[in-house]
């Protein structure tokens, strides 16, 4: 639980909500004297819709709950000669300071002036960076990911993959703010949660083409902010206008534009495949004009991106049993020990073996399992190194990347005193990983398609109940789910000549075991492709995550106050399952086949591929079982920004939330309790300690 009071001496943002901006300031006459009850009416350039407002006995008014763009506001009262402001631009949580001096005269007279932008932000606390449609339409996004445009704000300090395109939910995406962790930060989307719970990220990354702006807040947040301790990033989308805006793009990238790498082409395999191409496009117009608006966006993704794996596989005559020729660096021949043969040193103390004659394994001595899985191992295809034969396999291949992204925003006014607005937004991005070994090869030690599938989804009512009182409910919903089967997803282990009730015993994975062998592996020109051993992998990833959250706000003007007040309720669910490429591990290192002295290693003794063809080796199993968690998150705030003078505006809040432990569904969640009574008993023995469950 935490409460954070919250003192500055400046006005703070008035805004509903996050996600918009407001005008605030003083209607005057020549002599200065506060005009009170003076009406002010902001339009919006966009929409032509029309907020009013009125100035209070101290002669300030507030117009908060705006979407940020152009607009036009003009300030009348009787007797006075009415004044308009032209072309003013609000950004995205802005409180701009626009006062107005009327002069004496009709009020069938209009004074229009051109508004300027509002280049110093003397009403707000807030240390941060808003991101603009400029910025975002002309700057250069590699992947298109905009998350990566708020490098531009002083204190942040990105991920080396930030640039990239937004496939997984981690790497593209994690910044540290002021020195705080990466996961420390709160993502909003139209003002709606975008954070996922497993890291704290972002869950989806709009099309920047439907983005209006964003701000990244570093510090001194105002009370109505909670769940981080380093920044937050609020991103507005577009809303469609009276008028129709339409737009198309591609950008393409080849491997007739890349050099080949250097082992492909040692190997004489020809360029890794690199074909990349994202489009899209955005349309947005009216509905009804001046009440209804639509925007919708699309961006498609083909990526094909190369792979070059080089590593080191058995050659042909070591998979019979035959290692007569295999030596180590200095060229020196490795003897092959028989792990059976382990007896009592007659001459001393320890254990002694015997050499396989001619440093062949007899084939009647090789293991019926071992047997099987040599198989499944490629054959050699590049010369590798004269004398160890180390990286004598090479291969080109291509991960692939089919990304669909979609989002439907609808804005709708019932009248000037109320308005809704409706989105939801898609991302399905299935990632196919090439395979070290081909995709016909189960023993494989890749990953199988891993699929991000994003949503959010976000509906807010605004109401006006006064000129003075402005009220918001929203409600959102944001998934993520992460599903990766392994590789070899449905294998039969017992068609390797494991007992048949094995992978019974075992559960989940069902897929060709990890195998390890010393000196054998496979790595690739991109990381995180190869996820096993030399044979195999069994990593598991069922991951869900879904985020409810019920949001309302008041704002209430007074004389020399603005009072504004809210509450937040989250409802956080965290289903997953998850194991290591090592669930199911078969080990073989040189130890077991090495001698004279099986205690003693040596460069010339014992080799792990011939460990495994007499079955001896070590192994372990670790099974995962699902989690299905709750937590819930309640906040509640209060702040007033009171006006002192026509200079001087103080800001304070406090702000108390609570977020609960988590639950599992299933009550799995445990804890040692070293005070707890034993489950056994001892004579003469005072035995304590045990598991404890969460819930029971």
């Amino acid at each position: 639980m935490t409460i954070r009071i919250l003192v500055v001496a400046c006005l703070a943002s008035l805004s509903a909500w996050a996600q918009t901006a407001s005008v605030t300031g003083r209607v005057s006459d020549p002599s200065g004297a506060v005009i009170p009850g003076a009406k002010i009416e902001v339009t919006s350039n966009d929409t032509g819709i029309v907020t009013v407002a009125e100035t209070n006995a101290e002669g300030y008014y507030n117009v908060p709950s705006l979407q940020p763009g152009g607009y036009d506001v003009t300030a009348s009262q009787d007797g006075f000669v009415s004044q308009r402001r032209q072309g003013l631009r609000l950004l995205v949580q802005q409180v701009a300071r626009l006062d107005f001096q009327l002069d004496l005269g009709s009020v069938t007279e209009t004074i229009d002036v051109n508004a300027q932008a509002v280049l110093l932000d003397s009403e707000s606390s807030t240390v941060g960076q808003v991101i603009g449609t400029r910025q975002i339409s002309e700057l250069p996004l590699l992947g298109r990911n905009p998350y990566a445009l708020a490098m531009l704000a002083p204190g942040v300090r990105p991920s080396s993959g930030v640039n990239n395109l937004p496939i997984d939910q981690i790497s593209t995406v994690s910044f540290m703010i002021n020195g705080q962790r990466a996961s420390s930060n709160e993502f909003l989307l139209d003002g709606a949660p975008n954070s996922a719970p497993s890291q704290n990220q972002p869950v989806v990354n709009t099309n920047p083409d439907a983005i209006l702006e964003f701000k990244v807040e570093t510090n001194n947040f105002s009370a109505e902010y909670g769940r981080a301790a380093g920044g937050i990033f609020n991103v507005v989308t577009k809303s469609g206008g009276n008028d129709f805006h339409w737009g198309v793009y591609e950008f393409l990238r080849n491997e007739k534009l890349n050099a080949n790498d250097y082992f492909a082409n040692r190997a004489g395999s020809p360029r890794p495949p690199f074909k990349f191409n994202q489009f899209g496009g955005t349309i947005g117009g009216p509905v009804i004009k001046n009440r209804t608006f639509f925007f919708g966006s699309v961006e498609i993704v083909r990526f094909v991106q190369g792979v070059t794996f080089t590593g080191t596989v058995p050659q042909a005559e070591q998979l019979t049993g035959d290692f007569s020729n295999t030596r180590n660096g200095a060229g020196n021949l490795i003897r092959i020990f028989d792990p059976r043969s382990t007896a009592p040193n007659p001459s001393g103390s320890g254990f002694l073996r015997d050499q396989f004659a001619n440093n062949v394994i007899p084939s009647s001595m090789i293991d019926p399992v071992a047997a099987n899985v040599r198989g499944f191992f490629p054959a050699a295809n590049t010369p590798g190194n004269p004398v160890t034969g180390v990286n004598n396999y090479s291969r080109v291949d291509g991960n692939r990347v089919d990304k669909d992204t979609y989002s439907m925003r609808i804005d709708h006014n019932f009248s000037d005193r109320n308005r809704i607005f409706w989105r939801y937004s898609y991302d399905d991005t299935p990632f196919k990983r090439a395979a070290p070994y081909g995709r016909d090869n189960p023993a494989s030690p890749g990953t199988g398609a891993q699929i991000f599938t994003r949503k959010n989804a976000v509906v807010e009512d605004t109401h006006t109940f006064s000129p003075t009182l402005i009220g918001s409910l929203r409600y959102s919903i944001t998934r993520l789910v992460n599903h990766r089967e392994p590789f070899s997803d449905g294998f039969d282990i017992a068609s390797l000549g494991l007992p048949a009730n094995l992978q019974g015993q075992i559960g989940e994975p069902r897929a060709f075991p990890r195998i390890d062998i010393t000196g054998m592996s496979v790595t690739s020109s991109i990381p995180n492709i190869v996820v096993g051993g030399a044979l195999g992998a069994t990593d598991l990833i069922r991951l869900g995550n879904t985020t409810h959250a019920f949001q309302g706000s008041m704002t209430k003007s007074l004389n020399a106050h603005t009072l504004k007040w809210g509450a937040e309720y989250r409802v956080i669910q965290f289903n997953n399952q998850q194991t290591g490429s090592n669930a199911i591990l078969f080990n073989f290192t040189p130890q077991w086949t090495q001698g004279p002295n099986p205690s003693a290693s040596s460069a010339t003794a014992g080799y792990g591929l011939a460990s495994m063809l007499v079955g001896v080796g070590g192994g372990s199993i670790t099974p995962a079982p699902p989690v299905t968690q709750t937590n819930k998150y309640y906040g509640v705030y209060l702040q007033d920004s009171w006006k002192l003078t026509s200079k001087l505006t103080m800001n304070y809040g406090l702000r108390w939330e609570y977020e609960t432990p988590r639950t599992d569904r299933y009550d799995k969640l445990t804890n040692f309790d070293f005070n707890a009574p034993a489950a056994i008993s001892a004579p003469g023995l005072d035995l304590r300690g045990g598991l404890t469950f969460v819930g029971v």
